[in-house]
């Protein structure tokens, strides 16, 4: 029986993705999508890497988002900012305004009859960076029935690695009566282009993201028609993953990542004597050798 983790290959559409025919290249725009997944049970666990190649997608939007919000810090603002001037004319002011209420009226009433209030001393302030996520919309619409099962496959793909599993006992044995799961999958997410010889590069001008997690898959099965193939295969699939970084991240994060591209000789190279194959890597590979 097939399972989503014991499908190891690596998944490449079109099938022409990186060669030079008029139409079908897309040596500066490969997105590779490569899930490293846990399966539970501490140091012992084993680990899958699973590959998928897809044309960087058009319109990637890239947000960074700094949160800010106003506080009000009142006389300890003014007294930082006005020092002795506070307990002098400052403190005055405050002392009229007080001597002004009467019996049944506000502080606020009172202040107002002398014309003056408490500077609020309303002050921007930081409260954090957001955590980014990044969308990929894709229209799958496949050239031969290889390509309509290769479809089947990076959507299967996606949708089990977005789940939880169910951990291991110490045997290596799934059990669905434990108390834990298992986090779904995290994804390393980079952008290609091909040098001479067919060696495939991180793309220096594409954005370097962090580690992510995927968080929603949507599929839409024949959009604009209900029509099939000969083998009973939508003619056409939307596709729409979202990715989400795993922390929020630092400036120092930010210079880390962008370095990594621009820095030469430390890109991740892909060896590709021959076209994309299972030879193709992000960096090390873990091992799979066990992987049932």
């Amino acid at each position: 029986m097939s399972t989503t983790i014991s499908d190891t290959d690596d998944l490449i559409f079109p099938a022409k993705l990186n060669t030079t025919e008029t139409g079908h290249g897309s040596l500066n725009s490969i997105a590779v999508f490569q899930g490293l997944l846990d399966h539970g049970g501490g140091k012992s666990a084993m680990v899958g890497r699973y590959t998928i190649y897809l044309p960087a997608p058009t319109g990637l939007s890239v947000s960074d988002q700094a949160t800010f919000n106003t506080t009000d810090f009142g006389v300890f603002g003014a007294e930082k900012k006005m020092g002795q001037v506070l307990k002098t004319a400052g403190i005055g002011l405050v002392k009229k305004g007080v001597s002004a209420i009467t019996p049944g009226l506000t502080a606020e009433q009172g202040f107002k009859t002398v014309g003056t209030i408490i500077n609020p001393n309303t002050n921007t302030t930081f409260s954090g960076n957001g955590v980014r996520s990044f969308n990929f919309s894709y229209k799958f619409v496949p050239e031969s029935e290889e390509e309509t099962n290769t479809i089947k496959r990076i959507i299967r793909r996606f949708k089990g690695l977005s789940y939880a599993g169910f951990t291991r006992d110490q045997t290596g044995v799934s059990d669905p009566a434990t108390l834990l799961l298992s986090y779904p999958c995290k994804w390393e997410i980079k952008f290609l282009k091909t040098a001479e010889g067919g060696a495939l590069y991180e793309n220096q001008f594409m954005p370097k993201l962090f580690e992510c997690y995927l968080t929603t898959v949507e599929t839409n099965y024949n959009p604009n028609a209900n029509i099939f193939f000969n083998n009973a295969a939508p003619v056409e699939i939307d596709l729409s993953v979202t990715f989400q970084e795993t922390r929020a991240l630092t400036r120092n994060d930010i210079d880390e990542l962008e370095n990594e591209l621009d820095e030469e000789g430390n890109f991740n190279t892909f060896q590709n004597p021959g076209g994309l194959n299972s030879d193709v890597y992000l960096g090390n590979p873990p091992d799979i050798s066990n992987l049932a």
